[in-house]
């Protein structure tokens, strides 16, 4: 997926409250956006008749100062 900003840049914060108690503030600060960016999502999944599958998947997110790699595999049986 390649994603462009059209328009301003949003804030890059969240307050938020526990219980609705404004005296528990709290702020969070994240990472600006960028104008472009591209999220990869890429998979292979490899089934045995009877017997289960393999899988192997890569997410990633590439953008101007903050890049995001993640790889999940894994065995499935059945019985």
């Amino acid at each position: 997926t390649y994603r462009t900003q059209l328009g301003n840049n949003g804030a890059n914060t969240v307050s938020a409250y526990f219980d609705g108690n404004s005296t528990t503030a709290f702020t969070v600060a994240g990472v600006r956006a960028a104008k472009h960016e591209e999220d990869i999502n890429a998979g292979l999944n490899l089934v045995f008749e009877d017997a289960g599958s393999l899988f192997i998947g890569y997410q990633g997110t590439l953008r101007s100062g903050f890049n995001s790699h993640g790889l999940n595999l894994g065995i499935r049986l059945e019985f």
